[in-house]
């Protein structure tokens, strides 16, 4: 059978010198590289040692970002590779010497042999990971040969260092600017598009209390939103709350220092909704109860201006996608206002602040101030497109009786959105506050049991129905609302066990820690050939194991989350599927899930009601709740 060739992916003439230029032309493709999902590879700096290090685990790069006593600086994710042998790669070894201290990688056999050899001052520390050698070629994902990126090999004879990058980028700002570092040579290729996983981070329902330090409200009232920041990391609080509490200012900036650190620099942030705390008029009108006209709404809108900033602070260059929450209105909770002064005020305020080039300003601002809605362009994904609507409205909770031509319209403009999508072949992820299912928690404290439903059952089925008739287009959903690390599944035929391809509603769990959970946030990798979700990293605060104790700090912990490596199972709708569909009768399965729901907190909690929440996962309108799960309602 004659085998297939392809070059390298073609490098920018420009990046590179031309010497370098007819090695990549020489270099012909004998095997496809294995189609198997790639991990990144992480890299870290040591100014102290002038070192770099590159390791492919998770739990390592984890040691490392986590203490920085070490001296080891994140710089991000340098290329794509295996952790395991795939067809057609070779295994990258990786040595340590004490003096000068240094990391070397290398595929090449003979230098192997010679670091190895009696009297060498490296010592062999293992298989760093697997990467395709020059002479291979990437699998796209309906088997077409891919071009692969070169990884390019850089000597510094002053540091007496290598350095190693696949960045085009880097490439030629070494080759234009520094002399230093000298070329060495192609060692060997990295997964190209095709299998690249990008990263997204992913946190909600922040439920921020301005009124968290009682002394400084007054300051802060008097003060515009943008100088909250500098003021609060002065005067606030350093005191974490507690399990049960809501979310103050010491833990919104450890949330966002520890992600900055983790996903220095993501694709695009996704906020779920739910910037302002619970009982956020109560608490104003208990702190200024001779507050004029005016004045509770000025507050809001500075609360809300203060995290738009803070968290732009942080990532200064990410789109930042939002839709909002139940809680964030000036009229209070699932009060909003229908083209209300709440979208007036806030219009412009993310459209410079989050959201950018992103959106069409003129299209944006009208489905924004009419409903709350918004399109827009999704970097890192091909045809990429993020629809943003806004579900505040479709809750029963919702006071205005006469909300029905409202939701009738926002379901007009997501069909017509997700038309236009299809027609153009775009690839969609819509996002969502409140998930379109039965509200579990509300469900088993009802008396007499009855089914709760958190959106208006009369427009629901629509809703559902214009999901499956966009399953083509629609990639990823998300939602937030419930705190807990959960998802719901849109079954493709109707009915509460859905088919081998549902649509997915992931919800990520929240960082308010006020029902009992442990804050988290959530770092997703996808194709960004496909818009696919292929990793899913859960971080969580460990306030439920932490004494409270001044003298002491709860720990930042990564997940197992990776979600395959907890279920055996792709993070994608069908593995979703497949575990929603063990739960019953896999208890290994189902423990962790209880446990993770909570964010690690104690899961005895609801262990006693699983099935009930079990049932909310792809029962999604009350008559199929009550369907599959009449043991919740029995004797009741």
């Amino acid at each position: 059978m004659k085998k297939k060739t392809c070059l390298l992916r073609p490098l920018r003439a420009a990046a590179v010198p031309r010497s370098v230029i007819g090695l990549l032309l020489g270099v012909l493709v004998a095997n496809p590289a294995g189609a198997a999902p790639s991990s990144p590879v992480y890299r870290f700096w040591n100014p102290v040692i002038a070192d770099h290090f590159l390791t492919i685990s998770p739990a390592e790069a984890d040691t490392l970002i986590t203490a920085p006593e070490h001296n080891w600086q994140f710089e991000g994710v340098a290329w794509q590779a295996y952790e395991t042998p795939t067809h057609d790669t070779k295994a990258i070894a990786r040595f340590w010497r004490d003096d000068p201290q240094r990391h070397y990688f290398t595929a090449n056999p003979a230098e192997i042999a010679a670091l190895q050899a009696p009297g060498s001052p490296w010592r062999y520390e293992g298989t760093a990971w697997h990467s395709p050698p020059l002479g291979a070629c990437g699998v796209g994902p309906n088997g077409e040969p891919q071009g692969l990126d070169p990884v390019f090999r850089y000597w510094n004879e002053s540091l007496q260092a290598h350095f190693f990058t696949a960045a085009q980028s880097e490439v030629a700002h070494i080759f234009a600017n520094l002399p230093e570092w000298r070329f060495e040579s192609l060692v060997w290729s990295a997964p190209g598009a095709h299998q690249t996983s990008q990263r997204v981070l992913s946190i909600t329902d922040v439920h921020f209390n301005p009124f968290a330090d009682p002394e400084l409200v007054a300051d802060l009232a008097m003060m515009p939103g943008a100088a909250w920041d500098d003021f609060l990391a002065m005067h606030a609080s350093t005191e974490l709350p507690k399990t049960g509490q809501p979310t103050n200012y010491a833990l919104l900036t450890t949330i966002l220092e520890n992600a900055r650190l983790r996903v220095p620099a993501p694709d695009f942030i996704l906020y779920t909704g739910d910037f302002l705390a619970h009982g956020f008029n109560r608490q104003f009108a208990a702190t200024f109860p001779d507050a004029p006209p005016g004045a509770l709404e000025d507050f809001i809108l500075k609360t809300v201006t203060f995290l738009t900033t803070k968290l732009r602070a942080t990532y200064p260059q990410a789109p930042i996608f939002f839709t909002l929450g139940n809680n964030d209105s000036f009229a209070g909770d699932y009060a909003l206002v229908d083209g209300g002064p709440f979208l007036e005020r806030t219009a412009e305020l993310f459209l410079h602040s989050w959201l950018g080039t992103s959106v069409e300003p003129a299209d944006y601002l009208t489905s924004y101030l009419d409903h709350g809605n918004f399109s827009a362009t999704m970097p890192g994904v091909e045809n990429g497109r993020l629809i943003s609507f806004n579900s505040v409205f479709f809750s029963p909770r919702h006071p205005d009786e006469g909300i029905e031509a409202t939701m009738d319209a926002q379901l007009d403009w997501l069909e017509a959105e997700l038309d236009r999508a299809a027609a153009a072949g775009e690839q969609v992820w819509l996002l969502s506050h409140i998930p379109p299912s039965v509200d579990v928690f509300a469900t088993l404290r009802s008396q007499p049991r009855a089914a709760v439903s958190q959106w208006r059952e009369e427009t629901l089925p629509r809703y559902l129905d214009i999901v499956r008739d966009h399953a083509p287009t629609i990639v990823f959903g998300q939602a937030g609302h419930t705190h807990m690390d959960d998802f719901r599944l849109v079954s493709q035929a109707g009915g509460p066990w859905p088919d081998e391809e549902p649509e997915l509603i992931k919800i990520t769990p929240s960082v308010t820690p006020l029902f009992g959970n442990n804050p988290a946030y959530q770092v997703y990798g996808y194709d960004s050939a496909t818009g696919e979700v292929i990793d899913i990293d859960t971080f969580y605060l460990n306030l439920s194991d932490w004494d409270g104790s001044a003298l002491t700090q709860p720990s930042w912990v990564r997940y197992e989350y990776d979600f395959s490596a907890t279920y055996g199972l792709p993070p994608d709708a069908w593995g979703f599927n497949a575990l929603y569909q063990s739960l019953p009768f896999d208890p290994a399965r189902r423990d962790s899930y209880l446990l993770h729901y909570g964010s690690a907190n104690d899961p005895s909690g609801i262990a006693a009601d699983w099935e009930a929440y079990w049932c909310g996962i792809g029962a999604l309108t009350t008559a199929e709740y009550r369907a599959q799960c009449p043991a919740v309602f029995d004797g009741q």
